[in-house]
Order: structure tokens, then sequence, then C-alpha cells
């Protein structure tokens, strides 16, 4: 990412490129099995970053990944489309 770039250009252009990267459904019958805590341990080391997931009711929620800067998104982007 070019520095000192126009910051509305990047966001634009990043926005455009992101999309929902995960939605989880945890099947009740798993929950017990410590799935969706393995799968949180496992993004974290590989992402480098802290990952939530959240779980919304009926076995489904969201894998929240969180970024601190334009040129932490596009790492984390490279990393989830290896």
């Amino acid at each position: 990412m070019k520095r000192g770039g126009d910051a509305r250009e990047v966001a634009r252009r990043l926005n455009g490129e992101v999309v929902t990267i995960a939605r989880v459904v945890v099947d009740p019958r798993f929950r017990g099995m410590g799935l969706a805590r393995r799968l949180v341990e496992e993004l974290q080391r590989r992402l480098g970053t802290k990952v939530r997931l959240v779980e919304r009711g009926n076995g489904k929620g969201t894998i929240e990944v969180d970024f601190f800067s334009y040129d932490d998104l596009e790492r984390l982007m490279g990393l989830i489309r290896r």
C-alpha cells in the first residue's frame, strides 16, 4: 500500500474488496466439544491478531477479526486468501 495516499481512496478500495469473510454455524450437538474455541485459537495463531466468535443463538453467529490499520487489514486479507 502506498504511504501518504488519499485515505478515502484507500478506504473505498478496501471496502470494495471486503466481503463477509466467515459465518459460523455450530450445531448444538458439537458445542460441548470445544470446536468453536479451537477454531478461534487456530485463527488467532494463523492471523496473529485477536479473533472472536459471537454466537447469536440457534447455533449461528459471526467471526470477528481485529485489525489496527489499513496495512494490517491488507495483511489479513492476504492471509485469508491463501
